[in-house]
């Protein structure tokens, strides 16, 4: 039976009595060419290992487990689980995880060999869920993903530019990015209401996996691009008067813990704590475009665990970077991020 087919698609959803729904950003392919694309621009081999995300009716698992050594395959939407369960009985090296990849272990399921990411995701959470592929510790080598064009655009857009944001800047800190092709709302049942892009991610040979400042990184940045039409200069005097709160909790961002040593796990733990500083600051009055310091509190005013941050250092930090203070978030490219999330470590050790 063709996937691509229009009618046998809507013959299938009948049969099993599922009606597509639009809070799953449900939207199934039904255009055998874009498939095609979409194989040839992940270039797969016998020997990868490949994760697909929204498994649907399973249009993309079945090319995918012909070409690659092994697949798993991941649907959200139990209605689905049953047809699934019967189609891909003939692919023995489809493994079928039925759960919401969100709630998932995304780090262990990375270690088991994944290299390979190629997905048609989901509308509704197509951006959370590249935004826990990209913070993985092992992220995979290259994806090649099905994305609506405005988040395609905001993935690949550069520094200075008004889509330069956490999604492009967390994305270039590993990998390229391009945009392949663009797709018609017609190449799916139901026609989403926007147009989609395939996306193709490869990592780069020099790419950071793990560094000492990687948790800091990304709860700093999280923190200043919420208030991303300040100076940073002002961003982090905010930062430097804050209280502490428990909104980040112990692990910012949802990042996974481990890999340290326990020196280094112990300052991880005093970044944390900063950073769930930087939280009330971004809360507190980002729609106003200025950040608020909380009265009473001298600058510098000392958080648990010992740590320490004053506006002189974070000007400090700023110049040993060679950071313009009077610079915006989107003006800083992701290695001048990397650079003062580790100077600003340095001055709270």
């Amino acid at each position: 039976m063709k996937l691509t087919c229009p009618s046998k698609v809507r013959a299938i959803l009948a049969e099993w009595n599922i009606r597509p729904k639009k809070a799953l950003g449900q939207n199934f392919l039904i255009d055998a060419n874009i498939l095609e694309i979409i194989l040839a621009t992940a270039g797969l081999t016998a020997e990868d290992e490949v994760l697909e995300i929204g498994t649907g009716l399973g249009v993309l698992t079945e090319p995918l487990a012909r070409a690659a050594r092994r697949v798993v395959t991941v649907e959200k939407d139990p209605r689905l689980w049953p047809w699934l369960k019967q189609r891909l009985l003939g692919f023995p090296n489809v493994e079928l995880v039925c759960h919401d990849i969100l709630k998932m272990d995304l780090e262990a399921l990375l270690r088991s060999g994944i290299n390979k990411v190629v997905a048609n995701l989901p509308y509704s959470s197509g951006s959370a869920i590249l935004v826990k592929l990209l913070q993985a510790q092992t992220p995979p080598a290259q994806l090649t993903v099905m994305l609506q064009t405005d988040v395609a655009a905001r993935l690949t857009a550069k520094p200075h530019h008004k889509e330069f944001g956490l999604l492009a800047l967390w994305t270039s800190l590993r990998y390229d990015v391009a945009i392949c092709k663009t797709v018609s709302p017609r190449c799916f049942y139901p026609a989403p209401e926007v147009r989609s892009a395939i996306v193709k991610l490869v990592q780069r040979k020099d790419a950071p996996t793990d560094f000492p400042s990687r948790h800091f990184f990304y709860a700093l940045t999280k923190f200043a691009f919420a208030q991303r039409r300040k100076q940073l200069k002002t961003i982090l005097a905010g930062a430097a008067a804050t209280m502490p709160s428990p909104f980040f909790a112990k692990n910012p961002c949802g990042l996974p813990q481990g890999g340290s040593s326990v020196a280094e796990a112990a300052m991880e733990d005093k970044m944390v704590f900063l950073a769930s500083s930087f939280a009330r600051i971004a809360s507190a009055d980002t729609s106003q475009g200025s950040a608020k310091m909380p009265r009473g509190l001298p600058q510098g005013a000392s958080l648990q665990h010992g740590v320490s941050f004053t506006s002189a250092d974070a000007l400090r930090a700023l110049q040993e970077t060679g950071i313009d203070p009077r610079a915006r978030p989107e003006d800083v490219d992701v290695e001048m991020w990397r650079s003062l999330a580790a100077a600003l470590k340095e001055v709270c050790a």
